[in-house]
């Protein structure tokens, strides 16, 4: 995730919707939160590996080779930061 975690995830996933997700959540499927801004960007890598199994209607079927196809991007990761006050309760 270019901070130095790996993150290993099942499935596809689900892309995000703003509509549907809270970007203040944790990811539902598979995600990351980094925990310092950067100074600069990270390079996030990703990698995916397809496994394919198939069947026919006459019941032959069988599997394909893996097939590995991976990208990079870089990303600046900024900081929010709130200040939480509390009143003193009325008397």
């Amino acid at each position: 995730m270019g901070d130095g975690e790996v993150v290993t995830c099942s499935g596809p996933g689900r892309p995000y919707d703003p509509g549907r997700d809270d970007p203040a959540s944790a990811s539902p499927d598979c995600g990351h939160t980094y925990t310092r801004a950067s100074t600069g960007d990270y390079t996030v890598e990703v990698e995916v590996t397809w496994s394919v199994s198939w069947e026919a209607t006459d019941g032959t079927g069988g599997e394909l080779a893996p097939l590995f196809t991976e990208a990079d991007t870089e990303v600046d990761v900024v900081e929010s930061q709130g200040l939480v006050q509390t009143r003193a309760a009325a008397p």
